[in-house]
């Protein structure tokens, strides 16, 4: 029994917390697709993309290693393999969660075929007095509606830019503690999508919005509108909580946490209008209720606050299990 318990004990130890949220989530989410017989798809563009350009990464390092001298001897191979092993171990759960988000579709309206959009409109007028999409249509403007969809497409690309500056400044554990409270916000955030099914008010109140349509002045509207509508599997029912929050306010609280790791706050001083600039845009575009944002907050809140006290927690957890 001592024997066992030691042996999950390195197991856990060993992992990490990036792939203990990951293996956890993965355990919930099969005893979910098994139970309600959803299906399973391992094969997807959006999968498979990513996944060439990891391994076009951990190759270049492999190479890279093996380059430091002109006679490569068979130590030299072993370490420049483990190099391009550790890359792919740290950048995997990414490609793992986009694997998880395509199969939503399997779960989202089978668990819960009612949608509450009726309840978040409802919400939204009474905390407002008026929708607060339709409120905003009278600041229409063409240039705005580019600008803000620049802004909304910013929703993954400031964590990647915050994860990509510490990996390439060996700031490990501090990457892992980002990677560990980013897929934390978007795994809770998908299985929320289950339990409440909601859709964008673009759809819902289509018939209320003057201008019916908006247009961009340069055509960026266009074209990414068009690509989310394409990319994102469950259209209809991933409004509730607003991811686009709730990982763009864990991104700007990542900034400011690990802004000696940075070597200043500048990253964070960025972030801030861009960040503020892509919630309004979840309204002034009309991907999200009011209330999808609150819960977005509440949900990043919830999730980085304990951060630091689990990272040092499982640290001491580590060093105690494997030095003995």
């Amino acid at each position: 029994m001592q024997t066992t318990t030691s042996l999950w004990q390195r197991l856990i130890a060993k992992a990490g917390l990036d792939y203990l949220a990951l293996g956890l989530f993965l355990l919930v989410f099969s005893v979910l697709l098994i139970t309600y017989g959803a299906h399973f798809r391992f094969f997807d563009g959006s999968v498979i993309w990513p996944s060439l350009v990891l391994l076009v990464i951990a190759t270049t390092r492999f190479f890279t290693h093996l380059r430091r001298t002109q006679t490569p001897t068979p130590l030299l191979y072993h370490q420049a393999a483990r190099e391009a092993l550790l890359v792919v171990r740290d950048w995997l759960p990414l490609i793992l969660l986009v694997l998880i988000y395509e199969n939503l579709r399997g779960l989202t309206g089978l668990i819960r075929p009612d949608v509450i959009d009726e309840h978040l409109y409802k919400a939204d007028v009474l905390l407002f007095g008026a929708e607060p999409t339709i409120w905003i249509q009278k600041f229409t403007n063409k240039w705005l509606t580019d600008y803000f969809s620049f802004a909304y497409m910013l929703y993954f690309i400031l964590p990647l830019i915050l994860a990509t500056t510490l990996y390439l400044r060996k700031h490990r554990e501090d990457f892992k503690e980002l990677m560990t409270g980013v897929l934390l916000v978007q795994y809770f955030g998908f299985l929320l999508y289950i339990i409440f099914p909601a859709g964008p008010p673009r759809f819902t109140l289509a018939h209320l919005y003057e201008p019916a349509k908006l247009t961009g002045a340069l055509g960026l509207y266009e074209l990414t509108h068009g690509a989310y509508d394409s990319l994102n599997s469950v259209p209809a029912h991933s409004s509730f909580p607003s991811l686009h929050c709730a990982l763009s306010l864990t991104a700007l609280l990542f900034a400011w946490r690990f802004r000696k790791s940075f070597g200043s706050s500048i990253l964070f001083w960025i972030f801030l209008p861009l960040v503020v600039s892509l919630w309004i845009s979840t309204v002034y575009l009309r991907h999200h209720w009011i209330v999808d944002c609150f819960a977005g907050f509440i949900l990043s809140i919830i999730l980085f606050t304990p951060m630091p006290w689990l990272r040092k927690r499982y640290t001491k957890f580590r060093r105690r299990v494997l030095i003995n």
